[in-house]
């Protein structure tokens, strides 16, 4: 219910819902309505909840992936297991995207824009323990990047941990401190 209540409070209906784990999976498709853009990242092909029985299991996780508007996952060994384990209630939304990330090739991308077309604010948001292992570091330097081509962009950033000041003074540090709302 909290999760709804935010999601209402802060978020546009052509909000993008991002849901990766089981917990978080349950709790987004239950807070969300078909109205917004839920996206469900799967790591793991196996069982949604591996301490039942395979049908509890693959139920629950067709629940939990009701109402997505995708299935992301990060190999295709992973979308083989969740098609074969029936884990997903619709396998035709799988989509692959590889987990990494290559700094080479993003380097190499173009970023040119017509300078005369405005450009909306966006909003890009996640929730996290704010520690080493979630590398939100990572995404703080590309948020910067990002906002060089949309600049009104806003950093929505829930969550708690030991990283938090370090993530702040790295925030500080690229100039964009001022565009990140800690939540």
């Amino acid at each position: 219910l909290k999760f709804k209540l935010l999601i209402k409070k802060f978020s546009p209906l052509n909000t993008i819902i991002h849901a990766h784990l089981p917990q978080a999976e349950l709790v987004s498709r239950f807070a969300t309505s078909r109205e917004y853009s839920r996206i469900v990242t799967r790591h793991f092909g196996g069982k949604f909840y591996p301490k039942s029985m395979k049908f509890i299991s693959s139920w629950l996780g067709r629940i939990a992936s009701g109402n997505s508007s995708q299935v992301v996952a990060i190999s295709n060994s992973v979308a083989k297991m969740l098609a074969l384990n029936n884990e997903i209630h619709n396998i035709k939304l799988i989509t692959r995207i590889y987990y990494g990330f290559s700094e080479r090739r993003f380097k190499n991308l173009n970023f040119a824009f017509d300078s005369n077309v405005d450009r909306p604010q966006i909003i890009i948001g996640t929730i996290a323990r704010l520690s080493k292992e979630k590398d939100l570091e990572t995404l703080i330097i590309s948020f910067s990047k990002f906002k060089s081509v949309y600049p009104d962009s806003i950093l929505r950033i829930i969550g708690e941990g030991p990283e938090k000041i370090n993530l702040e003074k790295k925030a500080a540090e690229l100039g964009v401190a001022k565009s990140i709302e800690w939540l």
